[in-house]
């Protein structure tokens, strides 16, 4: 079985924002070779979070408003 392990980087220009990584996943695994497996995808930061759905801008900003209306930015957190 062969393994590969590469890493992508995310920077960001706002403290709530949806990045469709989609591109930058699928140029990894052209580039592999490997023409079967699993690609598994890991977010280090405790704030951030991969999600599977469509690449639609309506849908991106009704979740991050609703994150907003869910969770606000200045909250009374401990």
């Amino acid at each position: 079985m062969k393994l590969q392990k590469s890493e992508i980087r995310i920077d960001t220009s706002s403290r709530l924002q949806v990045v469709n990584i989609t591109r930058k996943v699928s140029n990894l695994l052209e580039s592999s070779g490997l023409e079967r497996g699993f690609v598994l995808l890991h977010v280090p930061h405790t704030t951030a979070a991969i999600v599977v759905n469509e690449a639609d801008p309506d849908l991106w900003e009704d979740i991050l408003e609703n994150l907003t209306r869910l969770i606000p930015i200045h909250g009374k957190y401990r």
